[in-house]
């Protein structure tokens, strides 16, 4: 959550300027303070300011302080009958979840 990344950011990098935010989706984990980081997402709608695959990301080393990852996640609570089926057809993996009926 956003209050939680405020107080990491400064903790890992002490003198940081610029934070890219690799898998930003609807920008919800940064709560108000979404324009503040570089938004990346692989899909075009989400992507505040670049698509690209986080997997290689087109950016020169060093050109950014911190990196934010945030990946897509459903615990075996949350997860619905198809929702697993998703895991496997974007991103090729096979999960062994919880399923709710």
């Amino acid at each position: 959550d956003e209050d939680f990344l405020l107080a990491a950011i400064p903790f890992y990098a002490d003198d940081y300027t610029t934070v890219l935010d690799v898998t930003y989706n609807q920008g919800s984990i940064w709560g108000k303070h979404r324009a503040f980081p570089i938004g990346i997402d692989l899909v075009p709608k989400f992507a505040k300011d670049l698509c690209a695959d986080n997997r290689c990301l087109p950016i020169r080393s060093e050109s950014v302080d911190v990196i934010v990852y945030d990946p897509p996640h459903l615990s075996g609570d949350h997860a619905t009958k198809g929702s697993s089926k998703i895991w496997e057809e974007r991103y090729g993996l096979k999960l062994d979840l919880k399923v709710s009926q």
